[in-house]
């Protein structure tokens, strides 16, 4: 955990989420995956969402499949990132072996501007490489890739993707 002051001087604490923060996690992709379209075109509704995102954060969370780090002021989740661990097959010189899918970044809208999730994604950074990661990927919207390239994100690699499914 490591708090820290924002712009506004007040404390932020940065941490990995815990069971408590689920449910704020959930109404925060539900806002994020709104962001800009109708209500009507959702296929679930609200309600139905928050409980299937939270059991799916629990479930992530307990197998070690996810990690959800979460920035807090005031015991209010503002901003957060999902991390998915990705198991590597066994290779004889390295047994458990791990990268790490970035996902799900997002700040609040009355909080943006204030380097938060930026400050979030160094404790991410810094909690990966403690935790030994091969690599970290992120899929960033065009707007976000000139920010992963300054903190280090190299996007020569030539990822490729095959869309099975046109409407995600």
């Amino acid at each position: 955990m490591n708090m820290l002051r924002n712009l506004r001087g007040q404390v932020m604490i940065y941490r990995i989420a815990e069971e408590r923060d689920f449910f704020d996690l959930a109404q925060m992709r539900w806002d994020f995956t709104l962001d800009g379209r109708n209500v009507d075109e959702l296929k679930l509704n609200k309600e139905e969402f928050l409980k299937e995102c939270v059991d799916f954060f629990r479930s992530g969370t307990n197998r070690e499949l996810w990690s959800h780090w979460v920035a807090v002021e005031n015991d209010v989740v503002i901003s957060s990132i999902s991390v998915n661990h990705i198991r590597k097959v066994p290779k004889p010189t390295l047994y458990v072996d791990e990268y790490v899918y970035v996902t799900n970044v997002y700040t609040k809208p009355e909080y943006r501007g204030n380097k938060i999730a930026s400050k979030l994604m160094d404790c991410v950074v810094e909690w990966g490489k403690k935790k030994n990661f091969e690599l970290m990927i992120v899929w960033p919207s065009r707007r976000a890739v000139n920010y992963y390239n300054r903190i280090g994100f190299d996007g020569n690699n030539d990822l490729m993707e095959l869309v099975l499914r046109p409407d995600a």
